[in-house]
């Protein structure tokens, strides 16, 4: 996999993407064994909400005051399930496809639910990683960070071709 993907990621950002490379290196050598690997992967889920907001940013799907506030559901927006009638103009989904394309702004939507998955646990619901599913799930997160950042540049092509 490139490293492509860590300069996609903005500069205050990169410490948790880091940390992330050097537990599963730690955890990939040590001879010890644990029962739960889910925090290896929760560095790099973490950075996914601000990192998408970056990239909506970016791209004028979101203003500033949006941009910033605590209250503006990162979920929500890219969820394509969403009710007709509750969609507004903080639903992003179609933006993205438009932007994107259909394959990728379902991954950046399944990566999303991946990081719900991870950061939230709901009683019968939790689950433990193996060393293979925790790399497994930092894959995914590194694959949407690549397709989310190669938006910027795929966006510069095509204003670049006539």
């Amino acid at each position: 996999m490139s490293k492509k993907w860590y300069h996609y990621v903005a500069e205050n950002l990169r410490p948790w993407a880091l940390e992330t490379m050097q537990l599963l290196r730690m955890c990939k050598e040590s001879e010890q064994k644990l029962a739960n690997y889910d925090f290896v992967v929760y560095p790099i889920a973490r950075i996914y909400e601000p990192f998408l907001k970056d990239v909506f940013y970016a791209h004028h799907l979101i203003e500033q005051t949006t941009y910033r506030s605590k209250k503006f559901s990162l979920g929500r927006s890219l969820n394509p399930d969403v009710r007709l009638e509750q969609r507004n103009e903080l639903w992003l989904y179609d933006d993205v496809v438009r932007l994107a394309g259909e394959r990728v702004t379902r991954e950046l939507w399944d990566t999303w639910l991946e990081r719900n998955h991870l950061m939230h646990l709901y009683p019968g619901e939790i689950q433990t990683l193996t060393l293979k599913q925790a790399e497994a799930k930092i894959d995914l997160f590194i694959r949407a960070i690549e397709l989310a950042g190669s938006m910027s540049e795929q966006t510069a092509e095509q204003k670049a071709c006539p």
